[in-house]
């Protein structure tokens, strides 16, 4: 009898799809060439392959399409004005969003450091067409790196607490409120005018004071009450 080298779901024979994941199901051998051979065969899944094909299409027409987005423009800016001004800012848009699809198409290792350097590299690129660099290096990237830098924490706060449903959500309240203090800081910053701490405090008490409740709830409560609270409210 034959067998899917993928699922392993018996089959009536060999040298068909298989019925159940598609993947293709070679002639089966002898139990001494496969022995000889050292294992299972290597499988080919019709599925797969298909659907290989049809992303690498999507993705080439997307590209010509980006081509085109980024060409027409330039050439129509550089006939009206004889340089390259507004052109300028859909072509940074244009490059950058084509650096995305291409890291999602592929299987592409440390995708968000990609992305993160994209994005940074995004908006100095937009603020340099006025021939000078302000609001992306004063409000834009430093705020997209805390942001960056909370979910990243955030993430890996999850991996390892994983059952610490409360504190979890603990943990994103007070991510809240990092980042609206931030951004009121990087704001006042940029218009010169005086931050004061206290009045973020005030501003976003609630989302700290439920994110301190939830992590001394989590870290202090006992794990029977845990349970309770879990079925109750239907965590």
């Amino acid at each position: 009898m034959a067998y899917c080298p993928k699922c392993g779901i018996q089959v009536e024979r060999d040298q068909i799809p298989c019925p159940l994941c598609f993947t293709y199901i070679p002639k089966v051998s002898s139990d001494k060439q496969l022995l000889k051979e050292n294992g299972f065969p290597h499988y080919y899944s019709m599925y797969e392959n298909v659907r290989d094909n049809i992303l690498k299409i999507i993705f080439r027409i997307f590209s010509v399409g980006a081509l085109l987005a980024l060409s027409i423009p330039t050439l129509i800016n550089f006939i009206l004005a004889r340089t390259l001004t507004w052109s300028l800012y859909s072509s940074s848009s244009v490059i950058s969003f084509w650096i995305v699809i291409y890291v999602f198409s592929k299987k592409i290792k440390r995708k968000a450091l990609i992305l993160s350097i994209t994005t940074t590299c995004l908006f100095l690129a937009l603020d340099m067409v006025d021939d000078q660099i302000n609001w992306s290096v004063t409000i834009a990237i430093p705020i997209f790196l805390m942001c960056v830098t909370l979910i990243w924490l955030n993430r890996m706060f999850y991996k390892k607490n994983k059952k610490r449903w409360l504190a979890f959500v603990g943990i994103i309240t007070i991510s809240v409120f990092i980042i609206t203090a931030w951004i009121g800081f990087i704001l006042g910053q940029y218009t010169n005018r005086p931050y004061t701490f206290s009045r973020s405090l005030e501003d976003m008490k609630v989302f700290l004071s439920i994110g301190t409740v939830c992590l001394v709830l989590s870290y202090g409560f006992p794990n029977k009450w845990k349970e309770i609270l879990r079925s109750k409210f239907h965590f």
